[in-house]
């Protein structure tokens, strides 16, 4: 966004939890134009899709952008709850079989999984017709996943009986 985090909602929040704020991270377009122009990245060669992801996610430039593409490599370092929700609403019928979702913040919350990007997950999880395997885990508070398309639950619940 440029901007930073947007607000905090409850679902972002603990009472003595103050890890996150609003505006965290904000950083002008023209110091990350820089900074990639520092480390070896050409001028011109970065597509940007600027503001909060619940509106240029939704922006009509931006999914002429990305049409029908498909992502086999996701990595969602949201920090926040609504701001996850609103990742993983994009990505449904985006992800190929066998593509790999990371999440950075997953512990963060204390590995709470009614808060930030663990609750966004769930939530989302049950609206899509994907079964999650834990691949890896990576720093202190990240996660992978294997996404498997239209697995049929039946067979699924027999491999998982037999497990």
């Amino acid at each position: 966004s440029f901007e930073g985090l947007p607000s905090l909602e409850s679902q972002d929040q603990l009472s003595d939890y103050d890890v996150f704020f609003e505006g965290q991270y904000e950083c002008s377009k023209d110091n990350v134009e820089r900074n990639l122009v520092n480390a070896g990245i050409p001028p011109g060669s970065i597509e940007y899709v600027e503001g909060y992801y619940g509106v240029s996610l939704v922006h009509e430039d931006t999914l002429a952008l990305v049409r029908e593409s498909k992502a086999a490599m996701i990595h969602v370092d949201c920090d926040l709850y609504s701001s996850a929700k609103d990742v993983l609403t994009f990505l449904s019928g985006r992800i190929v079989d066998g593509a790999i979702l990371m999440f950075d913040d997953w512990f963060c919350y204390r590995g709470r999984p009614d808060r930030g990007v663990a609750r966004a997950f769930h939530e989302w999880k049950k609206t899509v017709p994907i079964t999650f395997t834990e691949y890896f885990r990576y720093s202190w508070a990240g996660i992978a996943f294997i996404c498997s398309i239209d697995v049929d639950p039946e067979i699924l619940e027999n491999i998982n009986d037999h497990v």
